[in-house]
């Protein structure tokens, strides 16, 4: 390491304790637990960007249990800037106060001086910079197991993810990947930082639409100190989205767009044949990407599943425990949808296999397969109406395909869920390109809210369509 990049190496000071930290109490505890439990404990905190991995690393160790146990020997090493691994020496160097050396025995240096003292915890902050090394992760997991094997030594690692480093050399406590806040803990975080948004009422909502991540609240509710309320900010989110999300530079800890970028630029993911178009993909589906429907939407991807896992292992996705569905956090949605959009032979995969599963919904009450595609349909409403509702904006071709498979989700609708979320957009669409498709999409509306009690608009409905099929010159719909 030369003497530029030791002199840029961040302090080993170990941070204070959190002041706001909510929601996260039990898996704390948790942690506590452990390093109380055994002299050598180790412990990962791991989860997707945003998280508060490193609050909670804190916590951890800031606990006065901790603290009477290992004292002064709770020694911080902030690997965001170990870009290398002469540099992580340094660091563990500096944690423990040895005097800058180059010696080619360095390492064995400092595990002679960890070795002398009685019991200590090794916090490993941001441990992803190591792990991401390319052609380096053997040689880093063979350092992680020296260090684990130090009878003295308790490890608390933060890292990008969801699987332990080094799983195979070092024995890792149990403890579940952090999630998103629960509601409850999301608005005690934002009102810990702007009270003045107590009484407003579009405040869970706009929690919401965060998915309740704790540095996306964060960042959000310093901005709502000052003159924007939380409807403000709703309002904008929906859409300037992660753009708005970041404040006193482009640090990682101030900046949702930074700290996904990091995620994107991971070695593990650029390596990955498919991942990020996969990404792309599943970022077009607000309800998540169903497993099963993969193979047909990424026909492009012949390495999808390694991209899946990929992308699940690096933390950018989430929920693919019982390998049926997968999600992405609200934040990165967002940024991939703003930054990376599907387009392509990708994107016309994705709008066929759900036209494919809208026609589905063309069959009605006694038909063989209609109580089955009622249940297939139903887990994807979401995702129809967000495919389907891009593509009417679309060239005239799309677009028309588009209107055909709202005509026939409109019949899903009437049947099973009487809703006017994407007929009405096709209205609008079919009546913009004036597409013979309109009286069809008028007529459908019309039965949908009749099924809604709404006579007097169904009737408007039902007249808009008749004169539209007479002036088309088709007697036969205007009879209908």
């Amino acid at each position: 390491a030369n003497d530029n990049m030791l002199s840029d190496l961040p302090s080993t000071q170990l941070p204070a304790n959190p002041r706001s930290f909510f929601g996260r109490h039990d898996f704390v505890e948790s942690g506590v637990q452990v390093l109380m439990g055994t002299q050598n404990a180790h412990l990962a905190i791991l989860g997707p960007v945003g998280m508060g991995k490193t609050s909670a690393a804190l916590k951890i160790v800031h606990d006065s249990r901790v603290i009477d146990r290992f004292g002064d020997y709770i020694l911080w090493v902030p690997c965001e800037q170990a870009t290398s691994i002469p540099l992580l020496f340094e660091l563990l160097a500096r944690s423990i106060h040895l005097s800058t050396s180059a010696s080619p025995d360095r390492f064995k240096e400092i595990i002679k001086a960890l070795r002398s003292i009685p019991a200590l915890v090794l916090l490993l902050d941001n441990f992803e910079t190591l792990w991401d090394i390319p052609g380096k992760q053997s040689d880093v997991g063979d350092i992680l197991a020296c260090l684990a094997q130090i009878p003295s030594v308790s490890l608390v690692l933060t890292m990008r993810g969801s699987y332990n480093p080094a799983s195979e050399s070092v024995d890792w406590a149990e403890l579940p990947p952090l999630t998103k806040l629960e509601l409850s803990a999301a608005r005690e975080a934002f009102l810990k930082i702007c009270p003045s948004a107590s009484n407003d009422t579009q405040l869970d909502a706009l929690l919401d639409e965060l998915d309740c991540v704790p540095l996306a609240i964060t960042l959000m509710a310093h901005m709502a100190k000052g003159r924007e309320t939380p409807s403000d900010l709703l309002s904008r989110w929906r859409s300037e989205r992660t753009k708005m999300l970041s404040r006193l530079g482009g640090d990682r800890r101030n900046s949702i767009d930074t700290s996904i970028q990091l995620s994107l630029d991971s070695n593990l993911v650029k390596a990955t044949p498919g991942a990020m178009e996969l990404l792309r993909v599943i970022a077009k589906l607000p309800a998540g990407a169903n497993v099963a429907r993969l193979p047909e939407i990424c026909q492009s991807i012949p390495s999808w599943r390694a991209a899946l896992n990929v992308l699940d292992e690096v933390a950018l996705t989430y929920g693919w425990t019982d390998k049926s569905w997968v999600h992405i956090l609200s934040p990165i949605r967002s940024y991939i949808q703003l930054y990376h959009p599907l387009q392509g032979e990708l994107l016309k995969d994705l709008q066929q296999a759900y036209y494919a599963l809208a026609e589905k919904g063309s069959e009605e009450p006694g038909d063989s397969e209609f109580l089955s595609n009622v249940k297939e349909i139903s887990e994807e409403e979401a995702n129809i109406e967000a495919v389907v509702i891009e593509a009417l904006t679309l060239s005239d071709q799309v677009r028309d395909m588009a209107l055909n498979a709202s005509l026939n989700y409109s019949i899903y609708c009437y049947w099973s869920h009487p809703q006017i979320t994407l007929i009405s957009v096709a209205v609008a669409a079919a009546q913009t390109s004036s597409s013979p498709l309109l009286p069809k999409c008028l007529q459908s509306l019309g039965n949908i809210l009749h099924m809604q009690d709404k006579y007097d608009e169904a009737r408007s409905a039902f007249e808009d369509a008749r004169a539209t099929f007479v002036k088309l010159g088709d007697q036969l719909g205007a009879a209908q």
